[in-house]
């Protein structure tokens, strides 16, 4: 026996011939029932309850919008300190660096919204003053200018196979 399912065209969901007869019915129904009192007084009744359902539904939208944007913020911001912990420590010369920190560098750079050496650019003066402050450990300016460079090579040699798209 052939079982019948639901199709999505166009993101529009198309239900089983059934529940096409039942919402068809449905709306005929109301159509008719709407039909006789006198146009000026359904236009009256309904314009304004069609108005407050399209500002219903702007501020759903709304809310939505503004809570996706925080989790995502959110996201980058415990990306960015999961970042700066791992290049904290590889700075750090009594700590052992493996490729699986460099992995989980190199994977964490990639989700991130920008390019390596950006966030290199824009991490390097914070961290280095936090290494030197925690841990006592002093770089040269001349090597806290080439952190971009360096993430980004470190980002390119791709010790960890690229996420498939």
């Amino acid at each position: 026996m052939i079982e019948r399912r639901s199709v999505q065209y166009f993101g529009v969901l198309h239900w089983h011939a059934r529940w096409g007869r039942l919402v068809f019915i449905a709306v005929a129904l109301v159509g008719f029932g709407l039909s006789f009192p006198p146009f000026t007084e359904l236009v009256t009744k309904v314009f304004p309850v069609i108005g407050w359902l399209g500002v219903l539904f702007v501020a759903v939208l709304l809310v939505t919008w503004l809570v996706s944007a925080r989790t995502h913020i959110a996201e980058e911001g415990l990306r960015g300190d999961l970042i700066r912990t791992l290049l904290l420590y590889r700075l750090d010369p009594n700590r052992r660096w493996t490729p699986r920190h460099a992995n989980a560098l190199i994977q964490a750079v990639d989700e991130s919204n920008l390019c390596a050496k950006h966030l290199g650019d824009v991490m390097s003066g914070d961290l280095y003053q936090e290494a030197e402050r925690t841990s006592g450990i002093s770089v040269p300016p001349e090597e806290q200018e080439q952190l971009g460079e360096k993430l980004s090579r470190l980002w390119k040699s791709r010790l960890i196979k690229p996420p498939r798209r």
